[in-house]
């Protein structure tokens, strides 16, 4: 749900996802999504919010429910 509401702000370039499971079978989740500026994802931020408000989604009250920890951070492409 959430990626569908991100993707259709303005400014989103791509998302993509990856999945690494350790011997212990606990997985970890890495998301990335590009933006054309990093205005766009901070004017995407209010919107998001209001949709997730409109469907009553509460997205931290999800993560403690599945027990998933969030490390957030805005990074910039270096360029190889």
């Amino acid at each position: 749900m959430s990626m569908q509401i991100i993707g259709q702000q303005a400014g989103f370039v791509t998302d993509r996802a990856y999945e690494q499971i350790d011997y212990k079978e606990e997985s970890t989740y890495i998301t990335i999504v590009t933006w054309e500026t990093r205005e766009d994802l901070e004017r995407s931020m209010p919107r998001v919010q209001a949709e997730y408000e409109k469907l009553s989604f509460d997205p931290s009250k999800t993560m403690r429910n599945l027990h998933i920890t969030l490390d957030r951070g805005i990074y910039t492409e270096v360029k190889t």
